[in-house]
């Protein structure tokens, strides 16, 4: 076992870990209170909507899945759960102010640990890629992901200043 992790860690590509990294700095930076502009909450998941769109796209049912999983959580997101804690928005300066949150790291590194697992999953055993589990429940799963991280991201977005705040 420990022999097939060291084979697996050492074929992964460094852009791989450049990118973990990447992520890990990312959600560090948002453990911290922080005043952003507010389209800067939607760099990251708009970048996890195309990855969801890349890795889901290999197959007609799988892209379908994920996109109706992906909508279905944002929407459910935005419109009822709107997960905005302590956040407020400054209509002034156009800015989001953004309490400490573990949430964007976890969402962004349960993303990236459930890619990774599913790209040496099929690496080591492609032919599970052609089955019907394989083409679904991976798909859920990122949609679901990437539907939460969108739909806060959108949340905080729209966020209204407080006066005006119903």
């Amino acid at each position: 076992m420990f022999e097939f992790l060291q084979q697996v860690l050492r074929g992964t590509p460094i852009w791989v870990w450049a990118v973990l990294a990447l992520l890990v700095v990312l959600g560090a930076r948002q453990l911290r209170p922080r005043v952003v502009k507010r389209g800067t909450v939607l760099i990251a998941p708009i970048g996890f909507l195309i990855l969801g769109l890349v890795t889901s796209g290999r197959h007609g049912l799988g892209f379908v899945v994920w996109l109706v999983t992906f909508i279905a959580i944002a929407s459910f997101t935005l419109l009822v759960w709107r997960p905005i804690g302590r956040a407020r928005f400054d209509a002034v300066k156009d800015r989001l102010h953004l309490p400490a949150s573990a949430i964007p790291l976890v969402i962004m590194l349960s993303i990236f640990l459930f890619n990774y697992v599913v790209h040496v999953t099929l690496a080591v055993k492609p032919a599970l890629g052609a089955t019907l589990p394989w083409q679904i429940a991976p798909s859920i799963v990122m949609g679901l992901l990437s539907g939460l991280f969108m739909g806060r991201a959108v949340t905080l977005y729209r966020l209204k200043p407080i006066a005006t705040r119903v």
